[in-house]
């Protein structure tokens, strides 16, 4: 029975990574996305999202009244930058750690 289960949550996954997928493909065949559609294709929950968006850690654009929008370009790039911060972050923690060490 446990073999029927494992398939079972098997597709289960494989549908929930086809959906993503199909997000993501969706979302790159257009210039701006919404929030949510943001969200996705950054992999962050909606109220991370917005806290980027209230510290101005994002730039958006309100194309209809007051939804937001995401050009896809800006999303890549902040991509970039939060990976250059992390890095940069490791690397002065371990020279902080190194010091601290007397080496």
């Amino acid at each position: 029975m446990g073999n029927l289960e494992d398939f079972n949550n098997s597709i289960i996954e494989i549908n929930s990574k086809l959906d993503r997928i199909e997000k993501f493909v969706v979302a790159k065949q257009k210039p701006f996305i919404s929030i949510e559609s943001a969200a996705t294709y950054l992999e962050l929950p909606l109220s991370t999202l917005y806290g980027y968006v209230h510290k101005k850690a994002l730039k958006t654009y309100k194309l209809r009244g007051r939804r937001l929008y995401f050009d896809l370009e800006d999303l890549d790039n902040f991509i970039l930058n939060q990976e250059n911060c992390i890095q940069s972050q490791t690397q002065r923690d371990s020279e902080m750690a190194i010091r601290n060490l007397g080496l």
